[in-house]
């Protein structure tokens, strides 16, 4: 083997480190970005959608208040003069809410209300938001899209469960209009000690075990409801409820606007004391 052979043995010896040193260090940077994605796009993102989601709900307790307009207006008077912010005479509900919770710029105030009222207009529930948002690309590219289409007025949130003409789910609607109201106004409420609690993972409806003493009841234990068996106490429970159904529709209504006002009242009060300790800052619009 002559003298320059064995130098361009080397040289591509050397070639070929060099180039597996350099891959390895775009490898190492792949993995940071994806754990940069996931640690802070990602979950900035979901976070994002986890507060719209909550605004989306402010919004419709909003929508449903017999008191809308004094609410509104309470808002928007805090914003001018807590915060210096006046808001537009033809500013939408949505966006004061937005802009008193988040305190965002104009702009990213009207990314994210659109993006809510977007989801309202196609009939979205707020539980559904973030599947949603993530579906259409994003709270930017709704914009976007909602830009090349003229200004309409937005109907109102569709129930696929519902019908004019059904009378049985009129009556199911009831009773879940009755079910939050008294999720504000329980008969009476308990926490259970840390240290001596044993019961199962709280389900979204629990059946507790009591037994009766004196006038005080004593939580024994806490079973779990089968799908069926839960069909079943809520079929129950529809039906007595609305057993005298023109009354009950009376009734309810007003029980439920009532408890709607105090959770709306409690949750404004919650953000006000809130903001000091705790600001929102959701100033990124590309997410």
């Amino acid at each position: 083997m002559t003298k320059a052979t064995v130098m361009a043995v080397n040289e591509g010896a050397t070639g070929l480190v060099i180039s597996k040193s350099l891959i390895g260090q775009a490898n190492d940077l792949a993995r940071e970005h994806e754990q940069f994605n996931d640690r802070y796009i990602v979950a900035g993102r979901l976070a994002l959608y986890e507060l719209l989601t909550k605004i989306y709900e402010l919004v419709e307790r909003f929508d449903a208040a017999s008191d809308k307009s004094e609410l509104l207006q309470m808002v928007r008077k805090s914003l001018f003069e807590d915060y210096g912010i006046r808001t537009q005479d033809n500013s939408t509900d949505t966006g004061i809410l937005v802009r008193y919770i988040t305190r965002a710029d104009r702009k990213t105030t009207h990314v994210y209300a659109r993006a809510i009222e977007t989801a309202r207009s196609e009939g979205v529930r707020p539980k559904y938001l973030a599947k949603y948002l993530e579906r259409k690309g994003g709270v930017e590219r709704i914009r976007a899209e909602a830009a090349k289409l003229p200004t309409v007025g937005l109907p109102a949130i569709a129930n696929s469960e519902e019908s004019l003409g059904d009378l049985s789910a009129e009556k199911s609607q009831l009773r879940d209009n009755y079910l939050e109201a008294r999720k504000e106004s329980p008969y009476t409420s308990f926490t259970v000690s840390k240290s001596s609690n044993d019961l199962p993972t709280p389900e979204p409806l629990n059946f507790f075990v009591c037994s009766e003493k004196n006038g005080r009841y004593f939580v024994l234990a806490q079973l779990p409801l089968s799908k069926d068996l839960q069909k079943e106490v809520m079929q129950e429970l529809t039906e007595s409820l609305t057993s005298n159904f023109a009354k009950a529709k009376v009734d309810v209504e007003r029980f439920h606007q009532k408890s709607m006002r105090k959770h709306t009242l409690n949750l404004l009060n919650r953000l006000r004391r809130n903001k000091k300790s705790n600001p929102l800052n959701y100033s990124t619009t590309s997410i």
